[in-house]
């Protein structure tokens, strides 16, 4: 990742922590060594084409499927409620490699989509991962970086 695309990204955040955030996103979504759907840093520059300011979400959850979709729901719901008009999003899902990560999980991130009051003009890139967590078997971790303009 070259340090010019890192602090474009930093600069889009309104905060040191979030702009931190992010560049840890970035660096990490972009190294990794085998994801099943890769992001590079020709996505990373396509969101960053996006005017507005940028935003970085963790989200993690634990526990089987079921429970794991309807988390994911409320926490892209809540971290993103002060958001405004979301204009470009790029999310990389860690799935852990011995609970797969099931269509209700895939539909609860659908359904936050849905639930934005512009959803079909987001622009959105993903990547996903298999993981091994042995600490923590079923737990799902979502990275995001998002684009944003208040109304």
């Amino acid at each position: 990742m070259s340090p010019e695309l890192l602090t474009k990204i930093a600069s889009r955040c309104a905060s040191d922590a979030d702009a931190k955030l992010a560049v840890s996103i970035a660096n990490e979504i972009s190294s990794l060594e085998a994801p099943n759907v890769v992001i590079d840093a020709t996505d990373l520059q396509h969101l960053l084409s996006a005017d507005g300011q940028l935003s970085p979400l963790e989200i993690v959850v634990v526990g089987s499927p079921e429970e794991r979709a309807e988390k994911i729901f409320r926490q892209f719901c809540e971290k993103t409620a002060s958001f405004g008009k979301i204009v470009s999003m790029l999310f990389f899902v860690f799935i852990p490699d011995d609970t797969p990560f099931e269509m209700q999980e895939l539909e609860s991130i659908h359904r936050w989509i849905e639930s934005t009051p512009n959803a079909s003009e987001i622009d959105i890139t993903f990547g996903t991962a298999i993981v091994r967590q042995p600490s923590e078997p079923s737990l799902l971790r979502i990275l995001a970086l998002v684009i944003h303009k208040q109304d």
